[in-house]
């Protein structure tokens, strides 16, 4: 068996490395996401007892398994955002109105709003909107949140083939409570 003699040298602050194999990864995965936001909840919510603990964290988990899933096929990147204070913040709010109701509905807009957080990497008027939008569309019902998407639809939106009022309620229907990117109304 022979050993051979190696040498290294490096500059301040580098790291040097000697290896038959070397694996680096960098980022988070989708469990260290995972763990994280789990993390973030059980960390933060109200100290509740029995059958509501497990009602909320139950549904804590299933908005945080769907914002996982949604956010690895519609923003893969947006998966480092779990390392940004103000990003686990707004993680945090939609868990917790999430738990608080329950409501399918609901937790579609909120995953929607948090995946569409994860594109913001900057404080800007849409982050801070979008931050606000988790706190303020559990304070709306299903009927405010159509009103605000026909307003929405209404004001913002052209559709020139719209020929009586049977049509317009389709159209409207057909919209629903999100616009056509995605952004939830709130």
């Amino acid at each position: 068996m022979e050993i051979s003699k190696r040498s290294q040298q490096g500059g301040d602050n580098s790291l040097n490395i000697q290896a038959e194999q070397v694996t680096l990864n960098t980022g988070l995965t989708i469990a260290h996401v995972k763990e994280i936001a789990l993390e973030v909840f059980e960390g933060n919510f109200y100290k509740l007892t029995g059958l509501a603990r497990e009602t909320a964290d139950k549904r804590a988990r299933e908005i945080t398994d769907q914002f996982i899933q949604e956010l690895a096929e519609k923003n893969p990147a947006g998966m480092q955002a779990a390392e940004d204070p103000d990003f686990q913040h707004s993680l945090f709010t939609a868990q917790k109105e999430f738990a608080r109701c329950g409501d399918k509905e609901l937790g579609d807009i909120l995953v929607d709003i948090l995946v569409d957080r994860t594109k913001q990497e900057e404080r800007s008027l849409l982050q801070i909107v979008l931050n606000e939008s988790l706190s303020v569309a559990p304070k709306l019902n299903s009927e405010q949140l159509d009103i605000l998407a026909c307003c929405f639809n209404v004001g913002y939106t052209r559709r020139v083939n719209i020929q009586n009022v049977a049509m317009f309620a389709n159209y409207l229907e057909a919209a629903g409570p999100l616009h056509s990117n995605g952004i939830a109304v709130t």
